[in-house]
């Protein structure tokens, strides 16, 4: 499932990519392929390769980002992988290759009126869905699986949101923090939920009070949990601090910009709700069972 979503989404990425580069060739250079995607921000795209350019690319990064719908592909591709390779490629480098090209594009498709219409709405729900959903699960692999769906919406609906405020001009200089950022405390995360999983459980309700026991892993997890709900003195607090100031300064400039910043606090309080869910968890909940030695707490 994994290697047929991803071929298909790389390859409309490739074919999109060619088609830029024709449209770039058109302008400037006689019709000849060009790989100088930023000629097309000086001259344009014609307004009848619009429409194409944005349902192949759109495909491609729903699929490969991936975004609401086809997102299903990652939650179960984190679950089955080893570890170490749900760490380093599905939240630290495979994923952004989409949200990079993305970046790597955006002067090209922030001039382009359609591209704040489609992605701010695709990317939001994406975010909020995967916030949602993550709160409801008890793997943490699925846990973490489906956070990284949500931070993945995010990253995706802020260019769009750089694109309205700003007006087309790629004015976006925070994308870096972001997608570090995510990297920095999601491999952590999953490397400890790999690890608790080999020595007790990956089940959070059969977790109560591990850190008692395995003080290192647990430690390890709660201190990436508060990135994940972007407490203040993290990394993440300064990302997702920009992202809101973004939305904020775009409530002028469009009305879509509201539902928006619902979403984003609605999905911002699911991620701390989760922090604290495994937090209470791993130190033990008052009244709880401690199944680290797999006999109820007599206290």
């Amino acid at each position: 499932k994994f290697v047929l979503y991803t071929l298909v989404g790389s390859l409309l990425m490739l074919v999109g990519v060619i088609w830029l580069g024709f449209q770039a060739g058109d302008a400037v250079n006689g019709g000849v392929f060009t790989t100088d995607w930023y000629k097309l921000v000086q001259f344009g795209v014609p307004l009848s390769a619009q429409w194409g350019l944005f349902a192949v690319f759109g495909l491609a990064f729903a699929i490969k980002v991936p975004l609401f719908p086809l997102h299903t592909w990652l939650p179960d591709a984190h679950v089955e992988a080893p570890t170490p390779v749900s760490a380093f490629l599905h939240s630290a480098t495979m994923v952004k290759a989409g949200v990079f090209l993305v970046g790597r594009l955006f002067p090209v498709f922030a001039a382009l009126p359609l591209f704040p219409k489609l992605i701010i709405p695709l990317g939001a729900v994406t975010m909020l869905y995967g916030g949602v959903v993550a709160l409801q699960q008890h793997d943490l692999k699925r846990i973490f699986a489906f956070t990284t769906v949500s931070q993945l919406g995010l990253l995706m609906a802020m260019y769009g949101v750089g694109a309205i405020q700003y007006h087309g001009q790629a004015a976006i200089d925070y994308d870096v923090t972001q997608i570090a950022n995510h990297a920095f405390y999601k491999a952590p995360l999953f490397i400890a939920a790999g690890a608790i999983g080999h020595v007790l459980s990956r089940d959070i309700t059969k977790l109560n009070g591990a850190f008692y026991k395995h003080p290192a892993i647990c430690g390890t997890m709660m201190l990436a949990a508060f990135g994940l709900a972007a407490f203040p003195g993290t990394i993440s607090f300064q990302a997702k601090e920009l992202f809101v100031h973004a939305v904020l300064g775009s409530l002028t400039l469009s009305p879509m910009m509201w539902v928006v910043l619902g979403m984003t606090v609605v999905t911002a309080v699911c991620n701390v709700a989760i922090c604290i869910r495994i937090c209470t968890t791993l130190v033990g909940l008052p009244g709880g069972r401690t199944e680290v030695d797999g006999e109820p707490d007599p206290h």
